[in-house]
Formats: C-alpha cells, structure tokens, sequence
C-alpha cells in the first residue's frame, strides 16, 4: 500500500521534475531554443554569469556554479547529518529521552544513513548528464548550464556517491565482523539478510568499475571500456533497490526526467535517416545530414549545437558526438558534420567512406543538443582561436557574429598542424576568408605548426618576431538588388516556416505521459502487490524459498514498483513520440547534396597553402591578445574569448583569458 512517504517523494520530489519540464515547454520554444539562439537580439551578459575563477588549468567556475557546488555540499551533508543529529535529541511525540552520544553510536548512524545520501548523489548525477539539461540552463545560465560545463558536477556526485556508499558498506561490515555475524549477514545461503547484502556488495562493484574505468586517463586511453562499464549504472541501481526497500525513492524523479531527455530529442529531429559519407581527405570524413520536411520546424540549430551519431555500417553499438559545422541560417535543409580521423571510430568511417560507391548509409541520430546562448554577441570584440577540426565548431559563431553585430570587430585564429590538414578545411576557410557581413571589420590569421620546410618552399611567411601580419578585410556593406527580400526577413521566415504550437502541444503530452505513467504506474505496484504475504516473507527462512513466492518476497516487493515507473514512462514517452513521427513528411532526398572534393592530392595542397595567408608557427596567442585588449582600452568595449579544439591549446588559451576583467572565455570542447 502507498504510505507517507511514498507521497512525501511524489509530490516533494518526483512530480517537480514534471513540472519544471512542462514548464520549460509553456514558458520557451518547446524543446528546442534555436530560434531565440539565432536571433538579432542578444542577452546582455549578467557578471555573476562571467567566468571569473579558475582551478587546475580545466575547469572555469562562475559565481552561480560555486553556489550550486556549495548547495549540493551541504544537501550531501544534511542526509547524514540531520538524521544523525536527530538521533541525540528528545522525541516530543514518544516522550523518549535522547540517546547519549558515543563515538560508535554516531558512527553507526551515519553509516546507515551514508547509503541513502550516496543514492542521492547517484540520482543527482542522472541529473547533469542530462545532455538538453534545461533545468540547469536556468539554474546557471544558458552557458554554464550547458552539458560540457555541468559534466564536472556529474564526475563529482558520481564520485561523492561511491564514497557515502563505500562508508556506508564499511560501516555495517566492521559492525558485524565485530559482533561475529560476518558471514551470517553477509553470504546469501545463510540468511534474509545476507541474501540483500549479497546483493547490496554486486551493487556497489558495478559502481567502483564505473569509476574506475571514468577516470580521466584511463578512458582517454579506451573510451569503449568507459562507454560499456558506465552501461553497469543499470545493474547498479536494480542491485541498490533490491538491497534495502526505499532505495529507489531519490531515484524515480530524476530517472524520469533522465527518460524525457532521452525522448525528447525524437520529437525534433528525425531518427533514422539516410546520410552522405565522404571522403574530404586523408585526415578528415564529411557527414550530410538532411533535415525531413516535416522536421524542419523542430531541428533548428544554432551555433555550438552538436549531436549524437551512430551508423550500423561503422559500428552497431557506438554512438559518437560531432559538432555541427553548417549555419541554420544558410543551411536550413541539412546539416554537416567534419569529423577528424583520430580514434578507431572515425578511423572505420573513413574506410567505409573509401570503400562505398554511393556514400549513403542508414544512421541513427540523437540530437540536437547545445548552450543556445547568444551572449558572445553583446561582446565589441570577439576573438575566435581554433585549432584543428576548432574550425568546423566556430564558423557558425563567427558567422552570426558578424551577421548580427555589425559594429563588433572579429579576429579568427586557426591553429593547424600542417598544410594538408588545412586544405582538408578549404571550404570552411573559403567561407570565412569572404565574409561579406554588414561591414564589420575582420582580422584572419591563419598558422601551420609543422612541414615548415614544405611551408618555406612555398613562400609561407615565417613568424621569427612576432603572430605576423593578419590579413585584414575591411568589409563593406553590400547594395540588395531591386525586389530582393532583405536577409533577416528571409532568416525569420525560415525559422517560422510552421507554426511551433502544434510541436509544444505533443512535447507537452510526451512530458505529460512520461511523467503521469511513471508516478501512476508506481502507485499501481504499490497498491497491488499481488500474492505477497508479509509473515511469509519476513519469516527467517524466506531466503530458502523457491518459484513464485521466490521472486514476490525478494525480487517484486523491493523493486517492482520502481520497474514499473520506470519502464512504464519509457514505453508511454516512445510510443507518443513515434506516433508523433508517423505523420512527419518523407525524408527529402539526400543525393541533392554535393560532398565536399577529395583533396588529398599535393597540387590542392599547394593551392590551399598558396591562397591564404598561412604564418609558419605557433601562435603567440598573449600577444595576440594585449593587442586586441590595448585596442578595446582605446577605443571601449570589451572582449570576447572563444576557443575549440585541442585540450592543450584550450588550456593554454584558457590561462590567457580567465582572470582578466575585459575576458569572458568561452569553451567548446568534449573533454572534461
């Protein structure tokens, strides 16, 4: 039957999820903001937004994530501490007296109350990894709350739960090796109690591999070990509930919500479609993604949107993140991903890309996801440094940029390795090198880092003294011919092709399932619970049982419940969403789009190199930078930092950029 805590978690702790989902739907674009993304008006930048802290050279920390780190500390240390202290104090109900405090009593108190504040932390870990997470959007700001940025909350309450979790374990198996019930208590074939705790130890090794195999150095070095134990996290949470009965009650709300975030994406974009593999050269595979017609209203994009990717013919089981390289804008019918040829998943890709004769694969994608913010634009300056593949992840914002701020001054930096890596990103460098964008004022410059020796043979200029000289393009603003329609005319009409209520009224439904069957078919396995029989299955031989009565005592009783929330909100959510997709349009014809020309020969390297003007070395990007910040002393305003690519060369731009009042630093990038 349902009791009172049953209801104080539903309405206390489940049912806000729901709400703050519906919400979101009500108040915002539904599950996609990249209308408000792309638009002409930018939000003006709060300070206690602004980057302002930064630790170990990684990870950057506003005002509103040390207060959110502050808060989930002391949540952490009132589920130990409160029932801890509680303990010592008189009960005005019962008229008992308090206990008297001992260093073993307090021990023993906080250890049985450690296991419940560890699943806690594990349930609030479901919460930021949410990959669309706009709960935290609104909580820490479009930019902070973006998924990269709150990963780090993630790695800490995964951590801090297998820590209270461990205590907790430790705790009760000191206790009994004390009283000498170790093996009574702890093996399954000997009693009730060491049948749960059996279970409660598989649990808690399903977590420790999950944190071994997540540290940062060991899944650089195998990301499919990383990848398939975190898939344990399953096993884990089955293990918890089936090890003590109210486990499960920190876990409901936010593996609903967690449900909604896997579903949502559906709604927007279409899941399997057929998509163009190319080939652009040696080092890099083109990916052209179309957009269904009846999608297009939903999968708008907006600058530093990524998705997830995964084609059969490469992998089954792996899917891979890429950064979206088209702008909406320009590019409203489909979109490219560029993906370097690096790890084994791409290095397959490229094979298959080699081996196809038509380039059209089956793929699921799951997407899209990103900050949605565009308060780079309020910046006067605006500096963009990529290195590598960065490219592809900053051109959409160098392109709205200048588009909607036309009086802002732009500097792109790119950072590559050496000449045929850059004439593998020719198109994106032809693109920005003829920007023609409101007459904004545009520094480019451009570095190879290696085959300086094929650089000096073809007058690449060398940096002996300083960055060199960048080109500067001195934009005008182009005359619109007689009837033309003026461009931001055209952009709104691309993003109102449709009306959006019809998308925030199923979005709203999907939500409305998810959520009502998790919490409804919870109170139906509370509420029937079959053939249980509460003497039987408390009685100290219930662990000898066998058959049906077997699974209800051990199995149903402690888990049931939960499994139906849980798989019942996943089958509602998926079944709203795929009717929704049954009235979509057709996929439109993906043979429409032409692949970027292989330009792995030396004649196109030569040409590439030739074109532009690349600088023989590394940038010196402090320098690049006090010039900028002397220039916006001058002339007033402030400067904006956006860095993608590498970790190192992130590092070390990062170090330039936080600390200093004119710098707000803006990442992108995977690792954490």
């Amino acid at each position: 039957m349902i009791d009172f805590y049953d209801l104080q978690y539903i309405f206390i702790y489940w049912l806000p999820f729901g709400l703050a989902v519906a919400a979101h739907i009500v108040f915002s674009d539904g599950t996609n903001n990249a209308k408000t993304a792309i638009s002409s008006e930018s939000k003006r930048i709060k300070k206690v937004d602004v980057v302002r802290h930064h630790i170990k050279s990684r990870w950057t920390w506003s005002y509103r994530e040390i207060m959110f780190a502050v808060v989930l500390v002391l949540v952490n240390f009132l589920w130990v501490a409160g029932p801890v202290l509680g303990r010592y104090q008189a009960n005005p109900q019962t008229k008992a007296p308090p206990q008297p405090l001992t260093l073993k009593s307090f021990i023993a108190t906080a250890g049985r109350k450690a296991g419940q504040a560890g699943m806690w932390s594990a349930a609030l870990a479901i919460v930021l990894v949410v990959r669309e997470n706009h709960l935290l959007k609104a909580i820490l700001g479009q930019d902070t709350g973006e998924y990269h940025t709150t990963l780090k909350f993630h790695v800490a309450t995964g951590y801090t739960s297998f820590c209270w979790i461990t205590f907790h374990a430790i705790q009760y198996l000191v206790g009994y090796a004390n009283d000498g019930v170790l093996q009574l208590n702890v093996y399954p074939w000997m009693s009730n109690l060491g049948y749960h705790n059996f279970i409660g130890i598989l649990a808690w090794c399903c977590l420790g591999l999950m944190l071994i195999f997540s540290v940062y150095k060991i899944r650089r070095i195998n990301f499919q070990f990383f990848y398939f134990t975190h898939q344990l996290y399953m096993l884990f949470i089955l293990g918890a509930f089936l090890h003590y009965f109210g486990t499960f009650y920190p876990m409901i709300g936010p593996l609903l919500y967690f449900i909604w975030d896997r579903i949502a994406p559906r709604l927007n974009m279409k899941r399997t479609v057929d998509v163009r593999i190319t080939k652009a050269s040696d080092k890099v595979v083109r990916i052209d993604i179309p957009l269904a017609a009846g999608y297009r209203n939903t999968a708008g994009y907006a600058p530093g949107d990524w998705l997830n990717i995964r084609i059969p013919a490469v992998s089954y089981f792996t899917w891979h993140p890429f950064s979206v390289v088209t702008y909406y804008p320009e590019s409203p019918d489909h979109i490219t991903l560029l993906c370097a040829v690096r790890g084994s998943f791409t290095t397959k890709l490229l094979k298959v890309a080699e081996q196809s004769k038509t380039g059209i694969f089956k793929a699921n994608v799951d997407g899209l996801f990103g900050s949605r913010s565009n308060s780079y634009t309020e910046h006067d300056h605006m500096v963009f440094i990529g290195g590598g593949t960065g490219v592809g992840a900053l051109t959409p914002f160098l392109k709205h940029y200048t588009r909607v701020r036309p009086s802002g001054n732009a500097h792109f930096v790119w950072v590559v390795k050496d000449a045929q890596s850059a004439s593998s990103f020719s198109d994106l460098v032809k693109e920005i090198d003829s920007l023609r964008s409101n007459g904004s004022n545009f520094q480019l410059h451009l570095h190879l880092t290696r085959g300086l020796e094929f650089a000096a043979d073809h007058s690449v200029e060398k940096d002996d003294v300083k960055y060199g000289s960048p080109q500067v393009i001195n934009v005008q603003v182009e005359k619109p011919m007689k009837g033309a329609i003026p461009h931001h005319q055209t952009e709104t009409a691309v993003l109102e092709r449709s009306s959006r209520t019809s998308s925030k009224l199923t979005a709203f439904f999907v939500a409305y399932a998810i959520f009502g069957a998790g919490i409804g078919l919870y109170c139906v396995g509370r509420l029937y619970q079959f053939t249980y029989n509460a003497k039987v299955c408390g009685a100290p031989s219930a662990y000898t049982l066998r058959g049906s009565l077997h699974f209800i005592c051990h199995y149903y009783y402690y888990a049931g419940p939960a499994l139906y929330a849980i798989f019942g909100a996943a089958f509602a959510g998926l079944l709203f969403a795929i009717t929704n997709g049954m009235f979509k349009s057709k996929i439109d014809p993906v043979e429409t789009y032409v692949p970027l020309p292989t330009t792995t020969d030396k004649e196109h390297t030569l040409s590439v190199v030739k074109q532009f003007p690349f600088i023989a070395g590394r940038p010196r990007i402090d320098e690049i930078l006090a010039d900028i910040q002397n220039e916006a002393e001058r002339n007033g305003g402030d400067v904006g930092v956006m860095a993608a690519g590498p970790e190192g060369i992130l590092r070390s731009i990062q170090g330039y950029a936080v600390g200093n009042p004119m710098f707000t630093f803006y990442r992108e990038s995977w690792k954490v």
